[in-house]
């Protein structure tokens, strides 16, 4: 089941994290935005991933691993402290 949707976040006056860890569920995530607030953890380190102009964030889902069991959906989450909308194909 695919999903085109535009998330609208608005920020957490109680925290700078506005949508906690988690891994996507689907095959593929496909994010088109303008500014910063994905983070990815690697190893246990929390990378931030810089939006681009013009390009699109590509992310595996966690049925990805039925297909190759090597690749999995990375651990991520959103952190920002003003409104933000995203573009997100699931």
């Amino acid at each position: 089941l695919e999903t085109l949707s535009q998330l609208h976040y608005f920020p957490d006056p109680e925290s700078e994290i506005s949508l906690k860890a988690h891994n996507d569920w689907g095959l593929l995530t496909l994010l088109a935005t303008d500014t910063c607030g994905l983070e990815a953890f690697y190893h246990g380190q929390r990378i931030s991933i810089p939006p681009r102009k013009d390009h699109i964030i590509v992310n595996l889902g966690n049925a990805f691993a039925f297909l190759n069991p090597d690749f999995h959906s990375p651990l991520h989450r959103v952190r920002f402290q003003k409104e933000k909308f995203s573009i997100v194909f699931f």
